[in-house]
């Protein structure tokens, strides 16, 4: 059962300098719903932060980087009026540099812990030393309240996920206790505590995921989401400009999250669905601009609702007839290990499944697809399944571009129309996966380089039929008045 309490979440823009900032904490001064607010760390910081500490670990000289990350503190701290917090975060900073006295191995596990008790500086001192301070300075009483014992992290660095847990330790701290009866509470996001006690840092753009389990844990009224856009029609950085998403489902809002929309994290849709939180995904330019997620949504005059793409993919594919009498009938011991890998001891973990009678294909992420792994993963096919050398075929460079739609089914046509603005812009697919849901397609795209170059096109072309001028939707019909 929700209450009259507003989680907000303020992304890394929003508090990128003084005058950002500012403009966030006069949001909040403007709606006294707003109770609890999680920070990021100013946009730019966390990539200097894991620098610093990498430049540590292997003894390289770090002046520089540490001068530029001050600086950046300096002008924050200047433009709020909170001159006296700068020395705080310029002490806490070196004290926390100076601690590390381990292997220069940058794979050793203390290695990792320090690097992400660095990386989460940003969100720590954004929240402890600027955003609570600046609602104070404004007469809004704030209080910083760190993750440490509170939100539970799994032990993984850089890769954590938030512990289920951790949803009382925060209703029982923040609720329970009556702290948000007086105070905002201001959490910062993108890392959480081990068990043992350890710092874990989620995957980037964490302070999302921090802000969608606070919202869900509250029972909030509405989550909002502030950022210097809204959700669009198509990936940002292939279709300039594109149209933008009023409203989304859960489902539409997971599926673009997944498939690479950088603007929102599909780890914070989760908990807001299951309480039926609404998103507000709101341009802090001018929150009168906002994408609102909800569980349904009447359809619009298109037949899709977006268009994303992730890149990077590796691909395996296992030539062998698959036959339902057969005895090792190949496919169920991998579709069962699709969240933990297909072998356990490599952590291969499988993106997409796709099969015929011939073959079994494995989409991979490409931060898993390394040389030793590929390796160890062929010779275990090939022992496993008594397979040649050359039934077994690797591909690398793989983007995925995903359709998504919440009607899109009802529509004829949309894979023709798809597979013609591919077509006409000279891109052919390596795989086409119908989801089960009906709320998306998938097409696999071979790059020549690293760099998604054709993923980035097929984007804009597929939108340019669907947003702009449908040429195949109109050649479908002259074809349907003819049968």
């Amino acid at each position: 059962m929700s209450i009259d309490l507003i989680v907000a979440k303020f992304g890394g823009w929003p508090v990128q300098d003084a005058e950002n900032t500012d403009r966030s904490i006069d949001i909040i001064a403007q709606d006294k719903r707003i109770r609890a607010v999680i920070v990021s760390g100013p946009k730019g910081l966390t990539n200097l932060y894991e620098k610093a500490a990498r430049d540590i670990i292997l003894m390289n000289d770090n002046e520089e980087t540490f001068k530029e990350i001050m600086e950046r503190w300096g002008e924050i701290c200047s433009g709020l009026g909170l001159n006296e917090n700068y020395g705080s975060i310029e002490g806490d900073f070196n004290k926390k540099l100076n601690s590390y006295d381990c292997p220069s191995n940058l794979n050793d596990i203390k290695a990792k812990g320090f690097i992400d008790d660095i990386m989460r500086l940003g969100e720590y001192f954004e929240a402890k030393y600027i955003f609570a301070p600046g609602l104070n300075k404004r007469k809004i009483k704030a209080v910083f309240l760190d993750p440490e014992g509170i939100i539970y992290g799994s032990n993984n660095h850089g890769d954590a996920s938030i512990l289920p847990e951790s949803a009382g330790n925060l209703r029982r701290e923040i609720i329970e206790k009556g702290l948000i009866d007086e105070s905002v509470v201001v959490i910062p996001g993108f890392y959480a505590y081990t068990k043992d006690g350890n710092i874990v840092t989620l995957p980037r753009g964490g302070s999302d995921t921090t802000g969608g389990f606070v919202a869900g844990a509250l029972d909030a009224l509405v989550y909002e989401n502030y950022t210097n856009n809204l959700i669009r029609r198509a990936s940002p950085d292939a279709v300039e400009n594109a149209l933008p998403l009023t409203e989304l489902t859960y489902n539409e809002a997971l599926e673009l999250a997944y498939t690479g929309f950088g603007i929102f994290k599909d780890e914070a849709i989760v908990p807001c669905m299951e309480k039926s939180i609404p998103i507000h995904v709101i341009n802090t330019l001018d929150p009168q601009q906002k994408t609102v997620i909800l569980g349904d949504r009447k359809p619009d005059e298109f037949d899709i609702t977006g268009i994303a793409y992730k890149s990077g993919f590796g691909s395996i594919n296992m030539r062998k007839v698959l036959r339902s009498r057969q005895e090792d009938s190949a496919l169920a011991p991998y579709v069962d290990n699709v969240e933990s890998g297909v072998c356990e001891p490599w952590e291969f973990p499988i993106e997409q499944i796709m099969t015929s009678v011939s073959n079994v294909s494995f989409l991979i992420p490409g931060e898993k697809f390394t040389d030793e792994t590929v390796h160890e993963i062929k010779r275990h096919l090939k022992e496993k399944f008594k397979l040649h050398e050359n039934d077994i075929t690797v591909s690398y460079n793989i983007s995925v571009i995903a359709i998504v739609g919440q009607y899109m089914k009802d529509s004829i046509g949309i894979n023709y129309r798809v597979a013609g603005a591919l077509s006409s812009a000279g891109i052919s697919t390596s795989h086409i996966i119908q989801g089960g849901s009906e709320l998306s397609i998938l097409y696999g795209i071979h790059e020549a380089t690293p760099d998604p170059i054709n993923a980035k096109k097929g984007v804009n072309e597929i939108y340019k039929e669907f947003f702009v001028n449908p040429v195949f939707k109109g050649f479908l019909k002259e074809q349907r008045k003819n049968i």
